[in-house]
């Protein structure tokens, strides 16, 4: 049955996946070109100063990306159980629907480590060339936060698709709209740190509430 799940799983999102990491893969190739052209032009000392002066960490550009991919991969992989139906089967299935609504969800968090785990290693390996490993470092814990935004988007978009009434889909939005927009408060480096552990503690508390939406629409409330 896990086999089974995660196979209808990629059937559904495996080609808007692949775009997404290809865009990903598009956006921080581009980043780099733009730092190479820097160090170019205005030489190492320039990207040293923008960091130790101010507070920069040279992939702003990057900041937004990892939330809307989790807002994509999200809409393609629930709004479809939705649209044809396939939740109503799904609950009928001889399975523990606890269980079966972790594995979809575990596998599309798995999905955006991926694709964390991409843009990190590829941002380690650039900016090494250019950097001393502590100011790549910076980097590095710089952008968690912008993958736990994602994380954050990805929990109650996945809500959103499966809650069945407006009221409570306007709700979550909200929800989301207010931490999301907390991870986005500071622009300075590693202005996060301290907090990470309890920003992702929250979120992942905060994945019961796909199965408050299943709840609801199994109950059958509009």
């Amino acid at each position: 049955m896990l086999k089974a799940i995660l196979l209808k799983e990629w059937a559904k999102t495996g080609r808007c996946y692949l775009c997404i990491l290809a865009v990903v893969a598009a956006v921080v190739a581009y980043q780099m070109v733009n730092i190479s052209k820097t160090v170019e032009f205005s030489g190492i000392a320039s990207l040293w100063e923008d960091m130790t002066e101010h507070d920069s960490v040279l992939v702003e550009m990057l900041q937004y990306l990892p939330p809307v991919a989790a807002l994509v991969l999200a809409i393609s992989q629930y709004v479809p159980e939705m649209q044809q139906k396939r939740l109503k089967l799904m609950l009928h299935l001889p399975y523990s629907q606890t269980r079966m609504m972790a594995v979809v969800y575990a596998y599309g968090v798995g999905l955006l480590l991926l694709v964390a785990a991409v843009e990190t290693l590829a941002l380690q390996l650039l900016l090494i060339h250019y950097l001393p490993q502590v100011l790549v470092s910076r980097v590095l814990l710089t952008t968690l936060v912008w993958h736990v935004a994602a994380w954050l988007v990805y929990t109650w978009i996945a809500a959103v698709c499966l809650e069945p009434t407006w009221r409570m889909r306007l709700v979550y939005l909200c929800v989301l709209a207010a931490w999301v927009g907390v991870c986005y408060l500071s622009p300075v480096a590693e202005a996060y740190n301290r907090f990470l552990p309890l920003m992702v503690l929250w979120t992942l508390l905060s994945a019961t509430v796909i199965m408050t939406s299943v709840g609801r629409f199994k109950e059958g409330k509009e």
